[in-house]
């Protein structure tokens, strides 16, 4: 993913900063000269410094106005959702702007997470964002900018494991005779193998080295151990307060059977 276009104005202070650091070692490489061309020159390095301050200044204020000014504007304005640029080119991210704050938590057995009828289903959907998680912009005229919208990790990862659990449920079913023989199709059993290498990768990738005590001779469920975890319900509510997850396309407009989108398609 590339990062966003750099705006007329960031371009120019760049180009004026580098000018202004090219003319400083142009000064500095100078050799010893007599006292009073030092003198002025001392001078002149001195209000060089001091223009340099006050345009920086005058541009960050300029720069801050127009952010603010867009954080108000409608959802349906492009760029309607600033966000800081990450440092690994991935889209602006709003969410780089919330303080983390790590908290204990202990596992626990849910017993209702494992439950495979309805009440499972609607607790596994409550753990998205009404919209699946997405960061959507858009363009002047109306188009989705998918160079700068994306799905939020965390939230790729839960869908990834509830389309196993689907998967799980519906060979469960097979298994105890619930559905004739010969209806049966594993509907999207490649995106299952997709999920499971997302999520291998996502869990290396941020690992919790947490050492989980055994609770047998043999081996350990993990329940009752406690670990350092972020405000998962604090981020998800910076999106909600800030209408991050009303930014989504209905499927009549983008394609799609349920409202959500395809997570394998985004990236």
């Amino acid at each position: 993913m590339m990062l966003p276009p750099a705006s007329p104005v960031l371009t120019k202070l760049a180009t004026e900063m580098d000018t202004a650091a090219s003319n400083k070692e142009a000064f500095d490489s100078l050799p010893n000269l007599p006292e009073p061309y030092s003198h002025r020159r001392h001078i002149w390095r001195r209000l060089s410094i001091t223009l340099l301050v006050l345009f920086v200044g005058t541009t960050a204020c300029f720069l801050a106005l127009r952010l603010s000014v867009s954080s108000r504007s409608s959802l349906s304005q492009p760029w309607s959702l600033p966000g800081l640029d990450d440092e690994l080119g991935n889209p602006p991210n709003p969410f780089l702007t919330v303080q983390d704050s790590l908290h204990t938590k202990t596992f626990v057995n849910r017993q209702e997470f494992q439950d495979t009828g309805n009440m499972g289903d609607i607790l596994w959907e409550r753990l998205l964002p009404s919209n699946g998680g997405f960061v959507i912009r858009r363009l002047e005229d109306g188009t989705v900018d998918q160079e700068n919208s994306g799905a939020v990790t965390v939230f790729h990862q839960l869908h990834c494991l509830n389309a196993i659990r689907m998967t799980l449920k519906m060979l469960n079913a097979t298994v105890q005779g619930d559905m004739k023989k010969g209806d049966v199709r594993l509907a999207g059993h490649d995106h299952v193998w997709h999920c499971l290498d997302y999520v291998a990768q996502g869990v290396t990738c941020r690992a919790d080295w947490t050492l989980e005590r055994l609770n047998s001779p043999t081996g350990t469920d993990g329940w009752g151990v406690m670990h350092q975890c972020q405000d998962f319900e604090g981020f998800k509510a910076h999106g909600e307060a800030r209408g991050i997850w009303d930014q989504f396309t209905s499927p009549e407009s983008e394609g799609g059977d349920d409202g959500r989108r395809d997570h394998t398609h985004v990236h």
